[in-house]
């Protein structure tokens, strides 16, 4: 009598993102039969026996026991066969050489697939046809009208080479039908539920385990219910087949790419995987998405949030198959990034309302895993979603839901590069917060939100640019503003528009400067200047222009900026730009207000500037009187760090702003220094 030893390992997640997607669509699928499932260890035989709606699995003899294992394993391999064959992410997870879709021996899953096409050309040609009508009454050009021809005739084309094929295909099954072979039509289809057979049998009783470890999960022990599984091959169907070997088509990327030696120099055999291991990955299609054209997995560091986005997936996946759809779509093809992430933010609100979480768990990362299994192009790379983009996620989720799912609803499908989860996994701005096209922005609650957790901007950066917005706008409600600042927040949003607008806006920030009303610190914490690979200041020096798109916004939101005020200098100070541009400013300006005094200074040196007198040359001359006068600092390498650019050109335009910012704070400083000492005597 066999000993019965139900589950002798306790299921747990592997740390594999292939296996432990499966896992977590195996505790889904439990889940939605209304079964008390949360993670794989609630996975026990009970559950099992309850999943394939049959009590006497549950009897208390070894002898019954073990058919009804037989019985679950028959169960749930139709159930995963019948289920994997409509899902077009199968072929993309295990390829199409799977006994479940080989061509070869599974003809009637040909016919099907050709049935199907055939129904889908004829309803194209149907909805070209409508397309034609709808023009022919409008007012088109006839350049619309045969680029819909040219579809039909295409579509035409396509239906007779697919009937074609099917009435040979029929002719074919039907002699075949007739030799009275004892192999079933879909033979394929049976040696692939007998080895899922095997799979379940060896996880629930370890009949069939060996004494090494598995090499995916490096806990279970690996299985030899592959070679068991042909035995029965041969025995039931009387066929010659060879054992089944772990490849590509049983679990993703294992194997080789032809032969070991092209894959792995050092291989010499097939992988070593569990039983638990190749029975997940049948589950797996259910729970996979497609992320820009690719497989993709989801892997976290807190197994809650991963379990709650596969559960959604193979919710929608198995309301489809549930619909009768005979050929279902992969979850989020043809989409983008959008589907993702809709699904985190849906699943994130979801989390907080269940477990009552006010703040994502410390230290979360999300990683995404893409994946491909075909040809010779299989591959894997990582993708990893750091703790700040959940962070931001998770806060839209909760405070912002509805505001961030409507954005993400709008998103281009041709452009994904623009979508949000692309923004957030490049670090950059997502364009769509801002009112291009006649669109609202973002509120302003969301819009700080994401600059802050992806672009990294503090609350003092953030600050700035809403006072700047309000003192512009107060500006442009002025009577004596120019006529095109009462069209201000039009023509920021305008690129050639703002090009003209900069040097104007650039003039008012010195205007501000001499009255001691703005700084130079003020607008290189807007401003900061671009850095090269190794974080230093490039040259010649040249600032990052992202700061006018955040004035731009706080100029959309006018109720606002009533309230902003100039922001309070950070305790400890971080000059953004190029350290030389204080010294040279601060060096030019002792100088000539011992020479020429505060008076002329104003009207020869910040005039000169408003005047563009003072030029590249003038710049030369200041800074090599500087070195003749023995001022430190002043060498021919220090100017081309400072002005010039990798062809030895002279770029001095943002360094003479910068310098004309200093140099009206240092004038502004010194007078009400000066208007203070005379108020005291």
């Amino acid at each position: 009598m066999i000993s019965m030893k139900p589950l002798t390992h306790s299921l747990n997640w592997t740390g594999n993102p292939f296996v432990d997607t499966g896992l977590a669509v195996m505790v889904a699928w439990a889940e939605s039969e209304g079964l008390r499932v949360a993670e794989p260890s609630d996975l026990t035989f009970d559950v099992l026996c309850q999943l394939v709606n049959d009590s006497s699995c549950l009897a208390d003899d070894c002898y019954s026991k073990a058919i009804a294992m037989r019985k679950i394993g028959r169960r749930l391999a139709r159930r995963l066969a019948d289920a994997n064959r409509r899902l077009k992410s199968y072929s993309l997870v295990l390829g199409s050489n799977s006994p479940l879709m080989n061509s070869s021996t599974n003809p009637e899953l040909v016919l099907s697939n050709l049935k199907f096409k055939v129904r889908s050309d004829k309803q194209k040609i149907s909805d070209i046809e409508a397309k034609i009508v709808e023009e022919q009454s409008g007012r088109n050009s006839e350049r619309k009208l045969l680029q819909l021809r040219n579809q039909k005739d295409k579509a035409n084309s396509a239906l007779a080479a697919h009937e074609k094929k099917l009435i040979e295909r029929r002719d074919k099954q039907a002699s075949a039908q007739q030799t009275d072979s004892p192999t079933p039509v879909d033979s394929g289809r049976q040696e692939y539920l007998m080895v899922i057979q095997a799979l379940l049998y060896d996880l629930l009783t370890g009949r069939y385990s060996m004494a090494t470890s598995c090499e995916c999960t490096g806990t279970f022990p690996a299985t030899l219910a592959f070679s068991a599984a042909s035995r029965y091959v041969r025995l039931k169907m009387k066929s010659t087949r060879e054992d089944f070997v772990i490849g590509r088509d049983w679990f993703p990327l294992a194997g080789s790419l032809g032969n070991d030696a092209q894959a792995l120099p050092a291989a010499s055999r097939a992988p070593q995987i569990s039983a638990l291991a190749l029975l997940a990955a049948q589950f797996l299609p259910m729970g996979a998405l497609l992320l820009n054209g690719q497989l993709v997995l989801f892997q976290s560091t807190e197994p809650s949030i991963m379990q709650m986005l596969v559960t959604e997936i193979y919710r929608e996946t198995r309301a489809k198959l549930d619909s009768g759809a005979e050929k279902v779509e992969i979850f989020g093809a043809k989409s983008g990034t959008t589907p993702t992430a809709l699904l985190l933010i849906k699943q994130f609100e979801r989390l907080q309302q269940r477990r009552r979480m006010d703040r994502l768990p410390p230290h979360t990362t999300l990683s995404l895993w893409l994946f491909s299994n075909s040809g010779t192009s299989a591959k894997a790379d990582v993708i990893e979603v750091p703790h700040p983009a959940l962070a931001f996620l998770w806060e839209a989720a909760r405070n912002h839901a509805p505001e961030l799912e409507k954005f993400l609803r709008n998103e281009s499908k041709v452009r994904p590069e623009n979508q949000l989860l692309s923004a957030i996994q490049r670090g950059t701005d997502y364009l769509s917060f801002y009112p291009f096209k006649n669109t609202a922005p973002a509120s302003v609650g969301l819009y700080e939100l994401y600059q802050r957790s992806i672009l990294g901007r503090s609350a003092t950066v953030l600050q700035t640019a809403h006072w700047i917005a309000a003192r512009i706008h107060a500006l442009c409600q002025s009577p004596d503003a120019p006529k095109d600042f009462k069209q201000i927040t039009k023509l920021m949003g305008d690129r050639r528009s703002m090009q003209k607008l900069r040097p104007r806006l650039k003039g008012l920030f010195a205007g501000w400067a001499e009255r001691g009303e703005f700084s130079l610190e003020e607008f290189t914490r807007l401003f900061p200047c671009q850095k090269d690979s190794s974080g230093n200041c490039t040259h010649p020096l040249r600032t990052e222009l992202d700061g006018w798109k955040l004035v731009w916004f706080y100029l959309n939101y006018p109720d606002s900026l009533t309230q902003a005020g100039r922001p309070e200098p950070e305790k400890e100070s971080v000059m953004f730009t190029h350290p030389k541009v204080k010294q040279f400013a601060s060096d030019v300006f002792d100088y000539y207000r011992q020479h020429i005094g505060l008076e002329k200074f104003q009207k020869r040196i910040l005039d000169g500037f408003r005047r563009g007198q003072i030029t590249n040359d003038r710049l030369q001359r200041w800074f090599c009187d500087l070195a003749e006068l023995g001022y430190a600092g002043y060498t021919c390498e220090e100017w081309d760090d400072l002005c010039r650019d990798e062809n030895g050109n002279d770029v001095t335009y943002e360094v003479r702003f910068q310098l004309r910012l200093e140099l009206s704070n240092l004038y502004a400083q010194a007078t009400h220094a000066t208007q203070i000492n005379e108020q005291k005597v």
